[in-house]
């Protein structure tokens, strides 16, 4: 618990209890809710907590958005001689812009948020503005679970239909891969995320019995586009290829979110434009 102070004074105990993700038209909100337990002032049975706010950074400085206030009439009066606890609901308002940078922080690892809240601290005589930080840490599993309900995952890549039928052995292969390489991307391990793009690749090859080659053909003007579309299959193995190698030159490559993110789309494009042709 960490304490709200007015003064030097202690009006409530304040915790996190719980975040979680909301899908919004045209942004993402993260749902923060909080225990708030006003100190038993017995002394003042008038006095009240209210007009609750703040903002809020991740991992030591980064400021990400005000917080406001969801679910509850406002402003939400919390009587200081009631010990029980009651929950206090902000959101946070997350765009996909922001989202992206957070990911960048946040790259493989945990986020660390801290809450900095404010609220009126009304003593009868008198309206003082109290204050409380509140640090909350989210691991990797966890906050891609937010980011699922938020439907923050929905646009990063596009929409891959997986085939049903079992006999269909490198396309399903090709799909799993697909699926294993966002779920790599969401965990911030890029380099990785593109590997299993190569995969994705050699196993649609296999599929569409294509030679795996990281050569561009070179029909020039003349070629038809199924040739100019095995000519974008090619450019993205070659692409991929160092993602997948330990030699000295690819140990030089830093695979960023952005290279990922569009080696990742580019593989999904390609397998759903095979599966809508067949």
């Amino acid at each position: 618990m960490n304490s709200f102070n007015v003064g030097g004074r202690v009006v409530a105990e304040v915790s996190v209890r719980h975040l979680a993700g909301i899908r919004a038209v045209g942004s993402h909100l993260l749902l923060v809710q909080l225990d708030v337990i006003p100190a038993n002032y017995k002394d003042n049975p008038t006095g009240t907590i209210s007009n609750f706010g703040g903002f809020a950074e991740i991992n030591s400085g980064g400021r990400v958005g005000e917080l406001r206030p969801y679910g509850q009439r406002y402003p939400l009066r919390l009587p200081m001689q009631t010990p029980p606890s009651h929950m206090l609901q902000l959101l946070l308002d997350l765009g996909h812009e922001r989202l992206d940078a957070i990911e960048e922080i946040r790259k493989d690892g945990q986020l660390v948020f801290t809450f900095c809240l404010t609220a009126d601290a009304d003593f009868g005589e008198r309206l003082e503005v109290g204050e409380a930080s509140v640090q909350y840490r989210i691991n990797a599993g966890t906050w891609i679970e937010i980011l699922g309900q938020m439907g923050y995952q929905d646009t990063l890549v596009i929409d891959v239909p997986f085939p049903k039928s079992a006999r269909e052995g490198p396309i399903q292969e090709a799909c799993l891969h697909l699926r294993e390489s966002q779920g790599l991307f969401l965990g911030g391990s890029y380099r990785e995320a593109v590997g299993k793009c190569r995969d994705v690749l050699e196993a649609l090859a296999r599929a569409i019995q294509e030679a795996d080659s990281d050569e561009v053909p070179a029909q020039g003007k003349a070629a038809t586009k199924d040739q100019r579309y095995g000519g974008i299959r090619a450019a993205l193995r070659f692409l991929t290829h160092p993602a997948r190698h330990a030699d000295k030159d690819a140990a030089t490559y830093t695979w960023t979110r952005a290279d990922a993110q569009y080696c990742l789309a580019a593989a999904a494009a390609i397998v759903r434009r095979f599966l809508a042709e067949r």
